[in-house]
């Protein structure tokens, strides 16, 4: 598999011609997540906004030239988001989906829909990490989730469940949320832990390590940990792979950064013997502050090729 993954400032003046349609979710306070909206708010792009309400309740705004020219009221996610991509012809459109301010649920959903319904002429991602997150470092606390609304099925990704399956779950900062989330797992047979390595502070993986060990512990089959890069969609998707070597009717739970949400989405839409299930976290308001990395991914192989 070729990595596509560039710096936004390598790409930005290819990205500022070519791309027509920008995908991001609600407008933040987070300087990150108001990035892409910002670089291309004055541009020749379009941009649609996705705002996932309690209950996959999906609504929608559509820019054109600065202005709105649709908006699409309330309605479950997995009926209006198609209806919209069709309704503004990304077929014949250049994509560029901000995974830092779409919710998971949202971000995931989109990928499925893209790769198995309706194909853009192109597709790309872009992902802006953090400076550091708002909390504390010493005794490894931080507050990025206010509320969990249930753990379900992700829109689209919703494969049957089969006996004895095989967990891969992206860990993060909050460990409490993996064990709620196995224990809804009737019958798993081993548990695959991921642990995201970031670029910009390695300090963090500790945080996760230290908040889900006693919880590992009482799960692991096997003395396996895995690791890739926080900001990789790439070497998350390659890692499934590898894992899908050796495991049959995978589960996966995402619960760390978007890029391995993402990867998870991709992967999951690909293989119908993989499914995942998500906790429907409800993030703070402001979880980080400043901007590090912003990195682009070229996903257009991915949505055009069979495996």
């Amino acid at each position: 598999m070729i990595k596509e993954e560039y710096s936004f400032d390598d790409m930005s003046s290819y990205l500022k011609s070519s791309i027509d349609l920008l995908i991001i979710g609600e407008l933040s306070i987070e300087e990150r997540r108001t990035l892409f909206y910002n670089q291309f708010i004055n541009s020749k792009t379009s941009i649609l906004i996705l705002n996932r309400n309690k209950g996959n309740l999906l609504s929608s705004k559509y820019l054109v030239n600065n202005k709105t020219e649709k908006k699409y009221q309330d309605k479950d996610i997995s009926i209006l988001l198609p209806f919209i991509l069709n309704d503004i012809n990304i077929i014949q459109k250049n994509i560029l989906i901000d995974i830092t301010s779409l919710d998971h649920v949202t971000m995931m959903s989109l990928i499925n829909i893209l790769i198995n319904k309706i194909y853009p002429k192109k597709l790309f991602a872009g992902y802006v990490c953090p400076q550091c997150y708002i909390g504390s470092e010493e005794d490894y606390s931080f507050t990025l989730t206010s509320e969990l609304e249930g753990i379900m099925a992700i829109p689209g990704l919703a494969h049957i469940e089969k006996p004895s399956e095989s967990v891969c779950v992206f860990l993060g900062f909050d460990g409490g949320r993996f064990q709620r989330t196995i224990e809804l797992i009737k019958d798993s047979k081993t548990i695959y832990p991921i642990f995201a390595l970031p670029l910009v502070n390695p300090n963090w993986i500790k945080v996760s390590m230290w908040n889900s060990f006693d919880i590992l512990k009482d799960y692991i089959s096997n003395s396996i940990i895995y690791k890739c890069s926080a900001e990789s969609i790439f070497d998350a998707l390659q890692l499934l792979k590898d894992i899908s070597k050796i495991a049959d009717n995978t589960v996966l739970i995402p619960l760390g950064t978007r890029p391995h949400s993402a990867s998870c989405a991709i992967f999951a839409s690909k293989n119908k013997n993989t499914r995942i299930i998500y906790d429907y976290a409800v993030e703070t308001q402001k979880r980080s502050e400043g901007i590090s990395n912003i990195i682009i991914y070229n996903l257009t192989k991915i949505i055009h090729s069979k495996g």
